[in-house]
């Protein structure tokens, strides 16, 4: 029965209950096999016989990362039965044999009674598969409850709703995503937040961008995620453990980020929709494009040197020429929001030289996504930034990629999940060479 266990449930969640249980020795059978709480506040859920370091092991069933534990005493026979604990002792272990001291605590704590049990938090987590419970003298060990609870981390640009613990042990719940950026900005701070989920054991079943996304939606609180993408693939909690990915790191050199990997978080999350692939499709057959035989020159002209220095259109020329004397047989695509240098790469390769019809450009300096939709831009947000998850796509597949450094360079090299062939201009408008 849980009523009387009720009372825990707003503080966080549990994921110790029902976990087995094995302890060093039973006073008259009194042996757990679970993690219950006592079935009377106040009172124990199982009893060690009177030893040197008693002790109760939890097994959570899986490596968990741990916020808080909380141990309820004994309070029933009074002080006496409250001294039993003390010193009280808390070990990990991964393999239930080797064991690392977490804490010991030496003041006297209480149980549902009081409402005041002995408290150890762990700010940044701490993952284990075993827990320890033991008294570090001669003594009975019988406790009201082991509350074990999730580590739940701070998260930058969203919230989190519906945190749940599966029969199984898995943690899950629904991620919020909060900000509204730039489109592939966007899609760089809600993994910064679904890769710290995962570290902590924690996988996103849904990503609900009601919030979100507010420049890529024509109505403010829809959620546009299934237009975009098909749905989120079990396993992300496993692959991001040893994931490292920051928002801030698409400023980084491409060549550096752990590509490979973020390319398998991407593809659980990210992945395109029907309609996202359809444009995709339909894009190129309307420009005539093949990108495995294509020079790819991605370019932002409008807005972006107020975040970084940019090199000249120029530059990026220079290198797709140089590309071509080894490899004259590719073609050119070039994708900028700037009407001007678009302009200049058509000249430099004229019937060599593809670009996405679908896609508006501006001799302005305003960013696309800022711009007056249905007057200034003739297409509705929403096409918009499904033609924009089109085009990366496409470009991400092409034989060489020329790119300046932010969220879209980023993901191109993301989406092809390395860097090879990628020739990129970085935050001071230096050329990195691919190798």
């Amino acid at each position: 029965m849980l009523k009387d266990f009720s009372a825990f449930a707003a503080t966080g969640l549990d994921i110790g209950f029902r976990c087995r249980v094995i302890q060093s020795s039973a006073y008259e059978g009194l042996v757990a096999s679970s993690l219950y709480p006592a079935r009377v506040a106040g009172g124990f859920f199982f009893h060690t016989a009177f030893e040197q370091e008693p002790w109760i092991i939890v097994d959570l069933g899986a490596a968990r990362v741990v916020g808080e534990i909380r141990i309820w005493n004994r309070e029933d026979i009074g002080i006496a039965g409250m001294l039993r604990a003390l010193p009280l002792a808390v070990s990990c272990s991964d393999d239930g044999i080797s064991w690392r001291p977490v804490a010991v605590h030496h003041e006297i704590f209480g149980g549902r009674i009081s409402g005041k049990p002995a408290r150890f938090e762990f700010s940044f987590g701490l993952r284990t598969r075993f827990l320890r419970v033991s008294v570090l003298d001669r003594s009975f060990l019988n406790l009201d409850y082991v509350e074990i609870l999730q580590f739940v981390p701070v998260l930058q640009f969203g919230s989190i709703v519906n945190l749940h613990r599966a029969a199984d042990g898995l943690v899950t719940c629904e991620y919020v995503h909060e900000r509204s950026e730039g489109l592939y900005s966007n899609f760089s701070t809600a993994m910064n937040d679904v890769v710290a989920l995962g570290k902590a054991g924690i996988g996103v079943k849904k990503l609900d961008l009601t919030r979100g996304f507010v420049l890529f939606k024509d109505q403010l609180d829809k959620d546009v995620y299934p237009a975009f993408f098909s749905g989120i693939e079990a396993g992300l909690p496993e692959i991001c453990q040893d994931a490292a990915f920051g928002f801030m790191d698409v400023h980084e050199h491409y060549r550096g980020l752990p590509l490979a990997r973020l390319n398998e978080i991407a593809s659980k999350l990210y992945s395109p929709s029907r309609r996202v692939l359809d444009c995709a499709e339909a894009m190129m057959a309307e420009a005539g494009v093949m990108p495995a035989r294509s020079i790819a020159i991605v370019y932002r002209g409008t807005d972006k040197v107020v975040e970084i220095p940019l090199a000249p259109v120029g530059d990026y020329i220079a290198i797709a020429k140089e590309i071509l004397l080894e490899h004259p047989d590719l073609e050119v695509i070039v994708q900028t929001d700037q009407a001007q240098a678009r302009a200049e790469v058509l000249e430099a390769f004229g019937e060599k030289c593809r670009f996405f019809d679908r896609l508006p450009v501006t001799e302005g300096k305003a960013a696309m996504h800022n711009l007056n939709f249905g007057r200034e831009i003739a297409m509705a947000r929403e096409e918009f930034a499904v033609a924009m998850m089109a085009a990366v796509r496409i470009l991400s597949g092409c034989a060489y990629v020329v790119t300046h450094t932010g969220n879209i360079g980023a993901w191109l090299c993301i989406y092809r999940g390395n860097a090879e062939n990628v020739y990129q201009f970085d935050k001071e408008a230096r050329l990195v060479r691919p190798g």
